[in-house]
């Protein structure tokens, strides 16, 4: 079979086909490139309904104006209602406080993942207008529509969104199933699913067979490419052996004001192993730290609750993040002790990956938000297996200037920032006590003026 062929469906005369599998590939190209999530492509195609109910509308008004789409309002709201009720759906099952543990957070996630999907959508937005102008408009199939009864127009026109709620059925199913067997491989074939799917759809008349086929010889080299790509940049190893123990010929340690702190060594780190206190910087000038309720002797047994601009002491953010700077270097004391820094957000990854069971659901990048892993929470908490001992000290909240939260969540600053949409941000780690997810480690990024507990990590 000849290559024409194969691609026949490409015809000069059916630019939408292409551009339609050319955005497709975008979502192709974040799950084997940018780490995206079962939640990021769900999210990009639920986008995707909403860019198919705006071209509705246009095809409406270019039939008989405004009137023709005020008479449809009625199927315009139950689309609207359709809508929410995926995007709920879709956050019970992957988002925050749902059950598959890729959630958002409410501070920064949703309009987060809305930027790192952009592109992508932008891809289908400007798809589906190739597809509007080149057949609605340029074949004048608007013309079909001039002079038939209302009744007709919208089962015709609604015929496309049977489809859809069809498509978006499956799509979750695809979702839930990439979660329980953990393999990015399921979400590439639901994306490739959903392209032919798309082209057969968009033309009765091509062949499936030639559909797959050629979809097939398209995306086989991006896949295999995706697939070279983790083979030759691993996720950055550690050693999963736990000593649990003081930290060798370290037992503990002292602060400038002379408070002690005992030691812990979890695989190749040695940390803190409670939270510190200090109230001084290495140079011995006073610095702010906030007790919980003002009290110091809260401070004295919890620790300290510390702005991340105190924590750093004047020191820029720590942002080695990727495979070109991984240990983040060079360290950030900031108001550790001597020979003692603020851990950044790899380091913190990296004990993520060290006290639990699930090591591979602590990716090592800027986008991975939520609660992660299965059993680290419990085991960094007081009682816990790691021997790490967080406790729950609550947060200083600085809009409302006041203390909150303590006996419920721990807080914890890396020294690594974080680009939001809300400024610059800063990567924590946030554990709960006895309600569920207690058992995970939530991360994510918070404002720099707030107070969390500070643990610091040997140089």
């Amino acid at each position: 079979m000849s290559a024409y062929k194969i691609f026949s469906f490409f015809s000069k005369d059916d630019v939408s086909a292409v551009s339609l599998v050319i955005a497709n590939l975008m979502p192709l190209f974040g799950v084997l490139f940018w780490d995206w999530s079962a939640f990021n492509v769900l999210i990009l195609y639920w986008t995707e309904s909403a860019v198919i109910g705006f071209y509705y509308v246009l095809k409406k008004y270019k039939i008989g104006g405004i009137n023709k789409v005020l008479n449809n309002s009625s199927f315009l709201f139950g689309y609207g209602i359709f809508m929410a009720g995926h995007l709920f759906f879709i956050n019970f099952l992957f988002g925050e406080g749902g059950l598959s543990g890729e959630q958002y957070t409410k501070s920064v996630g949703v309009a987060d993942h809305m930027i790192m999907i952009f592109p992508a959508f932008l891809s289908l937005f400007i798809s589906h207008g190739i597809s509007y102008y080149n057949n609605f408009i340029g074949k004048k199939e608007y013309l079909n529509f001039k002079n038939a009864s209302e009744a007709i127009i919208n089962e015709q026109m609604a015929k496309p969104f049977k489809r859809i709620m069809i498509m978006q059925v499956a799509l979750v199913f695809g979702g839930g199933l990439t979660l329980i067997l953990r393999f990015d491989i399921v979400l590439v074939l639901l994306i490739i699913f959903k392209i032919i799917a798309d082209l057969k759809a968009q033309n009765k008349q091509y062949s499936l067979p030639k559909l797959v086929l050629g979809i097939g010889i398209i995306v086989a080299p991006i896949v295999l490419l995706g697939m070279a790509d983790h083979t030759t940049n691993p996720p950055p190893q550690v050693s999963f052996s736990r000593n649990n123990g003081h930290c060798p010929g370290t037992p503990t340690v002292a602060d400038i004001d002379g408070n002690m702190y005992d030691t812990v060594q979890i695989g190749t780190q040695c940390w803190m192993k409670q939270n510190l206190k200090v109230t001084k910087n290495p140079s011995g000038g006073a610095i702010t730290r906030y007790c919980y309720d003002n009290n110091p002797v809260i401070c004295d047994t919890d620790g300290g609750l510390y702005a991340w601009t105190t924590m750093m002491n004047g020191s820029a953010g720590c942002n080695g993040t990727g495979a070109s700077q991984p240990n983040c270097l060079p360290v950030v004391q900031g108001i550790c002790p001597d020979g003692w820094h603020a851990p950044s957000h790899y380091e913190w990854t990296m004990l993520e990956k060290n006290v639990g069971s699930n090591p591979e659901y602590f990716l090592y990048n800027e986008s991975t938000i939520g609660w992660r892993g299965t059993d680290e929470g419990t085991n960094l908490k007081a009682g816990g297996s790691s021997g790490f001992e967080a406790i729950p000290a609550g947060k200083y909240f600085a809009n409302m200037n006041e203390t909150s939260h303590r006996g419920i969540e721990a807080f914890f600053w890396s020294s690594t920032e974080h680009k939001s949409i809300y400024g610059d941000l800063v990567w924590f780690r946030f554990l709960l006590s006895n309600y569920p997810p207690d058992t995970k480690v939530f991360r994510n990024s918070d404002s720099k003026n707030d107070g969390h507990s500070v643990r610091c990590i040997k140089d």
